[in-house]
């Protein structure tokens, strides 16, 4: 997904469209404040979600945290690199490994 804002410091800035990065969000086009509600609306959802299925008030962030931690409990050492794999992209990863092995 493609990122509408960038950080700096403590502000956060429109980084899309026909002006510079640092665009202030009152300086963006009619269209470009529907493309972002489009996306809030997307992870918003995300959280709704969550809260139905789990009963939880967790956010997206937050799930993704824990589940970056409970794979490092899982391996007993930090995680460097994450990359969720297809189911092929798995089949495939597991033949190369056991011609490894």
């Amino acid at each position: 997904m493609e990122r509408l804002t960038k950080r700096i410091q403590d502000n956060v800035y429109f980084s899309k469209g026909k002006y510079p990065k640092t665009t202030l969000c009152a300086e963006m086009e009619t269209w470009e404040v529907r493309e972002c509600m489009e996306k809030l609306a997307e992870f918003e959802d995300l959280e709704d979600t969550l809260m139905i299925e789990y009963g939880s008030n967790a956010t997206v962030k937050e799930l993704i945290n824990l589940h970056f931690k409970h794979i490092e409990m899982q391996n007993r050492e930090p995680l460097n690199i994450f990359r969720i794999l297809t189911n092929e992209d798995a089949k495939l990863y597991d033949e190369w490994k056991r011609t490894k092995a």
